[in-house]
């Protein structure tokens, strides 16, 4: 029952995304697509001249891979009946697949470590009907490939992890280790493409170049170590060479730092506040008096952010829907950071120790890297919850580890009930705000 429950929630969240996407216009509520130096002029300048930037001007200092094949799609699609604008309005398609791929994958992810089906359920409300992934799926830049890799990423990882013990067994079956050769394979194109989609998908790589190390470390006196050093190396040649070669172009051809970011205009500069403003203080003003964000006035991180997670940088909601979403959203930030505290000091299941680490990783490494990047960049648009998005599906996850983990303990059934009926009524009120603008 609870495994057709999880296919229901699946189809609805591909449902919501497609009326999403078509009511959504390819030029509406969209990020960084201004003419000639946006996203659209990037796909235009491929699909025109089939050759890379001339320049690194505003957006076009990306690296190309998700730009590549736009053009390309446009490329395929232009022989039908579209106008110029219908060939703006299909790239939508793409990362309406995006949307539905990470929801097929967070799925798989769940189930490579053997998380139960009333937990599966649980994220999949969440990845189902977040307005991060809502939003994502008709947004033409490079956001919804970057997470749809990363999410990908995830998944492979966690296939290597599973593997990688057998790769030192002494053994006449060459089976396993054939296949810790493949993962890490496709671990490390995906790691690459990742990285040519966008930089900071580069964030990813921590977590997986921790766990490599960890396992060299653990077999260190092992003598197939020199194996297990070929296997690197046959790793960082591919996801190195296919993440780097762009950025080191663009160093050669421009002078373009490897970590370059432009910066924005003035009129969003939020440098004038002290650190403690924008990082540390909770704005009641910013978070509850202004229902959506104002990139011309807003200032404090923490308001900005949980805003940012439901409503982008729009404001057309239903105010009340809107107003009873955030809510709830704080409600479940708070249970986030309790289980994250939890999985962090409380010893679970063997089984699911070493994924419950990786995905904590990836959730503190996202965070303080934002927060870095909100220092070296004092800007409303640096505030955006959009560049760790990524972060839903991991305090989501291990909210699922902690319930499982915990399952038998005391107030347990408190536990998971609060956490359900949060969800529930999250993801309702989620699923209303987009139909009923």
């Amino acid at each position: 029952m609870k495994k057709k429950l999880i296919n229901i929630v699946i189809v609805l969240g591909v449902l919501l995304r497609l009326v999403y996407v078509c009511y959504t216009d390819y030029n509406e509520r969209q990020h960084d697509i201004e003419p000639e130096v946006g996203h659209i002029a990037y796909i235009e300048h491929i699909y025109n001249n089939w050759t890379l930037p001339e320049h690194n001007k505003w957006q076009f200092y990306h690296p190309p891979l998700h730009h590549i094949i736009s053009a390309v799609w446009m490329k395929a699609v232009s022989f039908s009946f579209f106008d110029d604008v219908g060939l703006l309005q299909s790239l939508k398609v793409l990362p309406f697949i995006y949307s539905v791929l990470i929801l097929l994958i967070s799925k798989k992810i769940m189930e490579e470590i053997n998380l139960k089906d009333k937990y599966i359920l649980l994220v999949m409300l969440i990845m189902a009907f977040h307005p991060s992934f809502i939003f994502t799926s008709a947004w033409i830049n490079n956001d919804p490939l970057t997470y749809m890799l990363t999410f990908a990423i995830i998944l492979f990882l966690f296939k290597w992890i599973k593997n990688i013990d057998k790769f030192f067994e002494e053994t006449e079956n060459n089976a396993d280790r054939k296949i810790v050769l493949k993962n890490t394979i496709i671990l490390a194109i995906l790691m690459g493409c990742c990285v040519m989609t966008k930089l900071n998908g580069a964030l990813i790589a921590i977590p997986v170049a921790i766990m490599f190390i960890a396992i060299f470390v653990k077999y260190i006196k092992n003598r197939n170590i020199k194996k297990y050093v070929v296997l690197l190396a046959i790793f960082g040649i591919i996801s190195l060479t296919l993440g780097l070669w762009y950025p080191i172009r663009n160093y050669i051809k421009f002078g373009q730092e490897l970590t370059y970011v432009p910066t924005p205009g003035d009129l969003i500069y939020t440098g004038k506040y002290s650190i403690g403003e924008r990082l540390f203080s909770i704005s009641k003003t910013e978070l509850f008096d202004e229902l959506f964000c104002n990139v011309l006035k807003d200032h404090n991180i923490i308001s900005f952010v949980i805003k940012s997670s439901l409503f982008g940088e729009y404001n057309y909601f239903n105010h009340f829907i809107a107003q009873m979403l955030k809510l709830i959203n704080i409600i479940l930030i708070i249970i986030v950071i309790v289980a994250l505290i939890r999985c962090m000091i409380i010893k679970g299941s063997k089984e699911l120790n070493i994924f419950k680490l990786i995905l904590i990783l990836i959730h503190l490494v996202n965070i303080f890297s934002f927060i870095w990047f909100n220092i070296q960049k004092p800007y409303a648009c640096t505030m955006d919850f959009r560049y760790i998005a990524i972060t839903v599906f991991t305090g989501a996850l291990l909210i699922a580890i902690d319930l499982q983990d915990s399952e038998g303990k005391k107030y347990h059934e408190i536990y998971q009930t609060i956490v359900y009926i949060s969800v529930v009524i999250f993801s309702i009120l989620s699923g209303i705000m987009f139909l009923i603008k």
